[in-house]
């Protein structure tokens, strides 16, 4: 058994409290607890994948992402290239 030590507000005597409580020892860490927790309190832990992330993100942090990954680009981008692709552009619209 780990001892667990907490400490409790007590308002009718405006004090900390400590509490000690013996928990199981986790058989993987030496010296760490267990916290047993009932069935009735798990529940589903929602994930996301990375398309809804990525989407998330487009949607709510548009502006940011188009500001900061701008500058990104801008800074790996030749003027030459930049001319080429502009002239090209051009020619197809």
């Amino acid at each position: 058994m780990v001892p667990f030590l907490q400490k409790v507000f007590d308002y009718g005597t405006s004090r900390w409290i400590k509490n000690s409580y013996l928990l199981p020892e986790n058989p993987f860490y030496e010296n760490r607890a267990v916290l047993l927790t009932p069935k009735q309190f798990l529940g589903y832990l929602p994930s996301i994948n990375p398309e809804d992330f990525f989407d998330f993100c487009y949607d709510v942090h548009n502006v940011e992402l188009r500001d900061e990954f701008g500058i990104e680009v801008k800074k790996g981008v030749q003027k030459k290239t930049n001319n080429i692709n502009y002239k090209y552009s051009k020619r197809l619209g």
